[in-house]
């Protein structure tokens, strides 16, 4: 590797810890170490080469697809939770962890960050916009990523591995991850369940004063909250017209049989608002603009990084090794190239690899788009000194998948004569 290379990835580190440091600034820190990165490209590659490789189809369909998806998704959040359906299926999920399960299938079917999104539209319905617990957020980032994993449309990484023709992938392999994800879900439901916060729905069975503020357990129960538990209290139907927006998810599901994900959702929103006379919240689509910017900007910083040259020393290393690391990696680097420079080395098994880079960024706020979506609902996501604490209880559920996985595919299906 030149020296140009090891000063990149130099400059890529120096952002990431200044955003550890400075949360609450994280837009100026990832638009400054882009700007840096971009004019040492430049510099190397010159002005040219820096609109050349932007101009690449896989990384224009990226980050394209990218600015107009967390967007969307955040007006299709504002639409659920205000049409009411966040409110009745939080009645139908009675603990925290059929809330998790339920991110989790949606995921199989929905972009994770879709379900991540409808996630907290239902935590905000269950605890209250200012009292959701912590480690229940950090929960639903992995149950998104979790049921991602293992579906052809659930991730980015698992529609790269779907679509790719050298090598080809089946949608079997890919699934096989759930071999992995499925125990690491109901690790990460145990841990992220433990916290002893009251719910909303909890305060009204023992008649709660809606227009009170209270104290439980230490933790103070704020005016919207307590508007929160008198509208829940109150509210019996659900508003078909606005739910109507919802066609944005067949939408997007289409939309990814044919690439093309970003233009999906938005086809079926414009036509679920068409529909049901719904008003365009604009509020909703604004608020999301600040975390697309920082999204595509920590993307195409990462999308410059010299991967390609590491290719001749991870050609020495086993792929089950390199799969493993490329999980751990994906908690500090974009997922998206990683998995790249993993298809360009084939010979893995994909299984494997869809779960490690699918669920390896959950360790940190910024290591998935989930993450950095559920951000625009709660802002205390971006807090990085909350994630000492979930960074170990992920890594420790992520290792507990993949042993899970080598037990199942090296010792019992040999075993019984399957494998």
């Amino acid at each position: 590797m030149t020296l140009a290379s090891w000063a990149t990835f130099a400059l890529f580190f120096s952002m990431l810890a200044g955003l550890l440091l400075f949360h609450h600034h994280q837009l100026p820190v990832v638009v400054g170490g882009f700007s840096i990165i971009a004019i040492m490209f430049a510099a190397v590659n010159g002005a040219g080469g820096l609109v050349s490789h932007f101009s690449e189809w896989h990384r224009f369909h990226l980050l394209y697809n990218l600015a107009f998806l967390l967007p969307g998704f955040s007006l299709v959040a504002y639409y659920f939770e205000d049409s009411g359906a966040s409110h009745g299926m939080a009645k139908l999920l009675k603990t925290d962890a059929m809330i998790l399960w339920s991110v989790f299938a949606l995921s199989t079917i929905l972009d994770n960050i879709a379900a991540c999104m409808i996630g907290g539209t239902i935590l905000i319905a269950v605890y209250g916009r200012k009292n959701v617990p912590f480690s229940m957020l950090v929960g639903v980032i992995c149950a998104s990523n979790l049921g991602g994993a293992g579906s052809p449309v659930g991730d980015t990484t698992t529609v790269m591995m779907f679509v790719s023709q050298d090598p080809k992938i089946s949608v079997f392999e890919i699934f096989s991850a759930m071999f992995a994800a499925i125990p690491a879900q109901i690790l990460i439901c145990l841990w992220a369940a433990r916290h002893g916060h009251h719910t909303l729905r909890h305060l009204a069975a023992v008649k709660i004063n809606p227009k009170a503020v209270e104290t439980y357990d230490d933790r103070h129960l704020g005016e919207d909250d307590a508007r929160a538990l008198d509208e829940g209290a109150h509210r019996k139907t659900v508003r078909l017209s606005m739910m109507l927006t919802l066609l944005a998810i067949p939408g997007l599901i289409v939309g990814n049989l044919f690439d093309q994900p970003a233009a999906g959702l938005w086809a079926g929103l414009i036509i679920g608002m068409i529909l049901g006379r719904t008003k365009f919240e604009r509020a909703a689509v604004t608020s999301a603009v600040p975390n697309t910017l920082f999204l595509l900007l920590l993307v195409a910083a990462a999308e410059m990084l010299p991967l390609q040259e590491a290719r001749p020393y991870l050609d020495l290393m086993d792929r089950d090794v390199i799969a493993i690391l490329m999980g751990h990696l994906s908690a500090w680097f974009d997922n998206i190239p990683l998995t790249a420079v993993c298809l360009s080395l084939k010979g893995f098994d994909w299984g494997l690899l869809a779960y490690c880079v699918g669920y390896g960024g959950s360790a940190m706020w910024f290591g998935s788009s989930a993450g950095v979506a559920l951000g625009v609902l709660f802002k205390e996501v971006y807090e990085t000194r909350r994630w000492g604490v979930p960074f170990l209880a992920v890594t420790l559920t992520y290792w507990a998948g993949a042993i899970a996985y080598f037990v199942t595919f090296s010792v019992l299906l040999p075993w019984a004569g399957l494998n």
